[in-house]
């Protein structure tokens, strides 16, 4: 949605019931017939909320490594490798599995709420027809 149309959509809220009804070429008893809903729908698309694209698991470990410690953290064990430190490179490593996996795990967790809630969300609008 563009800038335009969610200034539309927030006019159009602003809007008494007569300037709505003669905005939109409707009638207060009456409503919209059904030719008339179909055009419209033809036209502007069924009046539906988009769906949100899911995401996948392995999109939630990949913007795990998004984050710039991980980096610092990375480049920490490649130098402590390069100068022989065996132990703290294995440690800086475990460090990162541990923090991606715990991430991973949250994000995940979250995402999956959230679009459950989803479920619960029963939009339903009245509407007159002919």
């Amino acid at each position: 949605m563009n800038i335009e149309s969610k200034k539309s959509a927030v006019e159009c809220c602003l809007l008494s019931i007569e300037e709505t009804i003669n905005k939109f070429g409707t009638d207060k008893n009456n409503g919209l017939t059904i030719e008339e809903v179909a055009k419209r729908q033809e036209k502007y698309g069924r009046n539906v909320l988009p769906a949100k694209k899911r995401i996948s698991i392995w999109s939630v470990i990949k913007n795990q490594f998004k984050n710039p410690l991980i980096y610092i953290l990375l480049i920490a064990a490649v130098v402590t490798g390069i100068i022989g430190e065996i132990k703290d490179t294995v440690f800086i490593l475990i460090v990162i599995l541990i923090n991606t996996g715990l991430g991973t795990q949250q994000e995940w967790s979250a995402e999956r709420s959230a679009a459950s809630l989803i479920n619960y969300l029963e939009a339903y609008a009245p509407v007159i027809r002919d």
